[in-house]
């Protein structure tokens, strides 16, 4: 599968990266001086520590804090101390003595994917209908362009993952679960400064036809949608 990794705006400078997770399996999202974004995994050549300990920065090298070899921000080797202490035939531009890149990445409208199979469906393929979600927002744009610049929202839930996204695509929860956080006019309190206003949600007494009237789809590679699809959408469905 393809799993989404960050947003190419997170890392806009030469030398801009994040540490993130694929599965179990840690990762570095960095730009490197090409201009390119790449998908390292979060481990030296060496002895397989972590190379990257904090969650992001900028930085003209990685190096690892244990024997410190030293890599670029596209994870080729780029210098060992002690180098006498190594065979004469020690090559430091050796592929398989950096940081290794993950098997397969690939963007879509600026959002990074990246698999850890060298071989399967290619990621429109499977995105799928679900591209047309992704369209929707980032057309929206002016110049067609997005920016991820305000955070990210994170937490651990101790379960199945499925279990979180079923959550997702889950309407019918809503004036149940937030119950506590519903004012009599049916929306849920402002949630940022400025908001005079919470986002609506319908009473409990009408959820199951309301909820039921919007609508949940769908699609092949394990994509869900909830609420009115896009017109793309339909028409690809």
């Amino acid at each position: 599968a393809w799993v989404f990794v960050g947003h190419e705006s997170q890392v806009p400078e030469p030398g801009d990266y994040f540490c993130t997770f694929i599965g179990r399996q840690p990762v570095v999202l960095s730009r490197h001086t090409d201009g390119n974004v790449y998908v390292l995994f979060n481990r030296c050549g060496h002895r397989g520590a972590i190379v990257c300990n904090e969650e992001r920065g900028n930085n003209k090298h990685f190096r690892c804090m244990y024997h410190g070899w030293t890599y670029a921000t596209d994870g080729a080797l780029v210098g060992v101390p002690l180098r006498k202490g190594y065979a004469t035939d020690f090559d430091l531009k050796a592929k398989e003595l950096g940081m290794p890149r993950v098997p397969r990445m690939k963007s879509y409208r600026g959002i990074v994917f990246a698999s850890l199979s060298a071989e399967g469906p290619d990621l429109e393929d499977h995105l799928g209908a679900m591209k047309s979600s992704i369209d929707n927002i980032v057309d929206r744009a002016p110049d067609g362009e997005i920016q991820l610049n305000n955070g990210v929202f994170k937490y651990s839930i101790e379960s199945n993952w499925k279990i979180l996204v079923e959550n997702s695509l889950d309407s019918y929860h809503a004036p149940f679960t937030h119950e506590c956080t519903v004012s009599q006019s049916g929306a849920q309190f402002a949630r940022q400064e400025g908001d005079e206003g919470g986002v609506k949600l319908l009473d409990k007494n009408s959820a199951v036809s309301n909820y039921g009237d919007k609508g949940v789809w769908v699609f092949d590679g394990g994509h869900g949608y909830t609420g009115a699809l896009p017109m793309s959408a339909k028409a690809s469905s």
